[in-house]
């Protein structure tokens, strides 16, 4: 093997590794749609072929490591993390993050964590929800929210810290909904609930880059 060749491949291994120096999340959520309100309201449009019952997939990767939003936002019980990516299918629909809007930095679209949050009056809720910017032009508003909020001094027990949540935590969630506004009507939702979730954990840049580094060394040696 040349110095050149391998040179070239620790080049690119180093490039892929500043591309991924934080680990990540993927979710991906099965979804049934549950209320058409276009239809409901008899507004005519596209979305007519999207009845109850039309299942949807959404898949979002999520970085591991927070934002720190200052004082007001960002505490021990409320954490934001950056989106990288979503994709989302649903009968016709097949988008994916509106450009400029990925990897999100802006406070409505990082995925926010809430843990025995206070939101008053004497109502404590446990929350994994943000805002989604679709590359759709149809698509005005899109927004998902897991969530269990309780009423007195009793606080949820679904969630124990602000960490991005597991498979099991979020479908123990009493709300588990995502939906989308239209330019048909802005304030007509097309509803779904979350049937299933599926997380998978991406690997940071160290790990990421010995793996590479091992299929070098192996490439090496057959030669």
């Amino acid at each position: 093997m040349s110095r050149t060749f391998l040179c070239g491949c620790f080049m690119i291994s180093a490039v892929t590794a500043s591309a991924a120096a934080q680990g990540s999340i993927v979710y991906e959520f099965n979804l049934v749609l549950t209320e058409n309100q276009l239809i409901d309201r008899g507004i005519t449009s596209r979305y007519d072929a999207m009845p109850v019952g039309t299942p949807g997939f959404l898949r979002m990767e999520v970085l591991q490591q927070d934002i720190d939003f200052g004082p007001g936002w960002t505490d021990a019980d409320h954490r934001y993390y950056s989106v990288v990516n979503l994709e989302f299918s649903s009968g016709f629909v097949n988008t994916t993050g509106a450009t400029g809007q990925y990897p999100s930095t802006e406070h409505a679209t990082t995925m926010h964590v809430a843990n025995d949050s206070y939101i008053g009056p004497d109502a404590y809720h446990d929350l994994f929800g943000n805002f989604l910017a679709f590359d759709e032009d149809d698509i005005t508003l899109g927004l998902i929210v897991f969530q269990t909020r309780l009423s007195g001094t009793v606080s949820p027990t679904i969630l124990s810290d602000a960490s991005l949540p597991t498979e099991d935590q979020l479908m123990g969630m009493d709300t588990r909904t995502m939906f989308f506004n239209t330019t048909y009507d802005s304030g007509a939702r097309i509803r779904y609930v979350t049937t299933g979730v599926q997380r998978f954990v991406v690997p940071s840049a160290p790990t990421a880059s010995l793996l590479a580094m091992g299929g070098l060394v192996a490439i090496r040696r057959r030669r």
